[in-house]
């Protein structure tokens, strides 16, 4: 089996969102960044980017509910891509970076000497988005107190700048990112019901990377595609045969995050490589797999020493987990010295 290059990968041709050609850039001139457009394989992903290219056109606020790290980042970029605010700011805020106590200065901004401390006029979230689109990501993570001016400035239409004499008017396309549904979150309390309505019902779910395993290959490949515009430094940006399929099977508790902190880690410990190697990626992503007797040498080692980790040093009973024989647990151990020696790794 030959390499795969990012661009050639079965999975990595292109995708159809609506009338829109998307295509997975696999390189890029010197000095730009490649684009990452939708990876579309499984139909929850095909019903969320099909739900944003109705609602771009529109002003009306959009929640965007999954786990943390599921790429409601990367949809809130597409809707305002796809959208009449394209050529405007795109202002992303965390609710856990809005205190309460500076809630109206982060959100209105100030005008000089609002406050002890107020230097220069900020303009705030609302300000710098003025125009294009706010993605507050987390919401449910500001307090009441934080969620009941964001209520008040949306509903009135218009906000006031500490210090300003004139009010402003909102003017921009809110998007809000929440990690359960808006029901679920008003019911436990953190999220205020009148603000809940207020987002009203334009809602996109994303599923867990987990839940769409097609998609791991073509975004790992788009991913490592990136890494030498992203790290500043030249490496590979192909996958040696062997990696794609064990990436699919890891389960990513960060999704698409944790799938690109991988990779990244990868290609700087394969620079100087023709291709990435599953060797190359950091232990605790390859350990929880399982053990293959066919598979690759590299990830079984870490399979095993995952095991005799959980079963406190005892081969019999790291062997019991694997559901192999003791001896070849150690065998893997001895094999694992042996690369250590010669330097860390090994070969696949």
């Amino acid at each position: 089996m030959t390499d795969i290059p990012p661009a050639q990968h079965p999975t990595a041709s292109y995708a159809i969102v609506g009338t829109t050609r998307l295509a997975v850039s696999s390189g890029c001139p010197a000095g730009r960044r490649p684009s990452l457009a939708p990876v579309i394989r499984s139909p929850a992903t095909a019903a969320a980017f099909a739900l944003a290219e109705a609602y771009a056109a529109a002003k009306t606020p959009v929640v965007l509910v999954g786990p943390s790290g599921s790429g409601k980042s990367y949809l809130a970029a597409y809707i305002h891509r796809a959208g009449p605010r394209a050529g405007r700011p795109l202002v992303e805020r965390t609710g856990a970076e809005i205190t309460p106590s500076l809630a109206a200065a982060q959100l209105f901004g100030y005008e000089r000497g609002a406050f002890t401390g107020a230097v220069q006029r900020s303009r705030g979230a609302f300000g710098e988005a003025a125009n294009g689109t706010l993605l507050l990501d987390d919401l449910h993570l500001m307090e009441p107190e934080a969620q009941a001016l964001l209520l008040r400035a949306l509903s009135s239409g218009g906000y006031r700048p500490l210090g300003a004499e004139r009010d402003c008017t909102v003017g921009f396309r809110l998007l809000v990112g929440l990690r359960a549904c808006p029901d679920a979150l008003t019911a436990t309390e953190l999220l205020l019901p009148d603000l809940r309505y207020r987002l009203g019902h334009c809602v996109i779910r994303l599923p867990a990377l987990a839940e769409r395993r097609e998609e791991i290959g073509p975004l790992a490949c788009a991913f490592l595609a990136r890494c030498p515009a992203e790290t500043e430094v030249p490496g590979p940006v192909t996958f040696a045969p062997d990696v794609v399929p064990a990436l699919e099977r890891l389960p990513w508790p960060g999704n698409l995050r944790d799938l690109k902190g991988a990779i990244e880690a990868a290609f700087l410990v394969g620079r100087g490589e023709a291709v990435v190697r599953l060797r190359h990626f950091p232990a605790d992503v390859l350990r929880g797999q399982a053990f293959r007797r066919h598979g690759d040498a590299a990830v079984n080692r870490h399979v095993v020493a995952d095991a005799l980790e959980r079963a406190r040093g005892c081969a019999a009973e790291a062997a019991r987990l694997l559901g192999v024989h003791r001896n070849t647990v150690g065998r893997y151990v001895r094999e694992s010295a042996r690369a250590r020696t010669k330097g860390g790794g090994g070969t696949a």
